[in-house]
């Protein structure tokens, strides 16, 4: 009984591993709630940290109010990139970092006072290097000399905040 249960298992396997039916294209309900998720989550998680950011060619920051609430005016300017972005005194970290990874035209960054900014979280700074020219770190108590050290990649940066 068991060696027959093993074959079905196998079969049905290998069945589905060599099937050539092509994968149903997802509805456009489907793409249009993806797309919206990867634009959008970036900035929702940057509202979440209590975070300011500016886009490209903007004027006024957008943030949330004293409750936690904020104006959905950024939904008007969708082709814009994010430009500076202020998540000081905030949780940041290293994988948080992760929901800025696409912001390219990132030029001014600021992390003062966040206790969970260290030396990983410099040394993954690297792919802003074409783009970021400010970077306030001061008030990061968990950045060494080595966390320092990694900033060299960027080349147009001003570094506020390090003696």
């Amino acid at each position: 009984m068991r060696q027959s249960c093993r074959q079905v298992t196998l079969l049905a396997a290998a069945s589905r591993y060599w099937s050539s039916s092509p994968v149903a294209p997802p509805s456009k309900q489907s793409r249009l709630l993806l797309f919206l998720s990867q634009r959008f989550h970036d900035i929702e998680t940057l509202l979440s940290w209590s975070s300011w950011f500016k886009n490209r060619g903007q004027s006024e920051w957008f943030r949330s109010d004293r409750r936690g609430k904020f104006s959905w005016d950024f939904m008007n300017h969708q082709d814009t990139s994010i430009e500076e972005v202020d998540v000081g005194n905030t949780l940041i970290n290293y994988t948080g970092l992760e929901n800025l990874v696409k912001q390219r035209g990132l030029r001014t960054l600021s992390v003062s006072g966040c206790a969970e900014v260290d030396d990983w979280f410099l040394s993954r700074l690297y792919m802003f290097q074409d783009t970021l020219e400010e970077l306030d770190i001061s008030n990061c108590p968990r950045i060494s000399v080595g966390g320092l050290a990694a900033l060299q990649k960027l080349r147009y940066t001003d570094q506020h905040g390090r003696k």
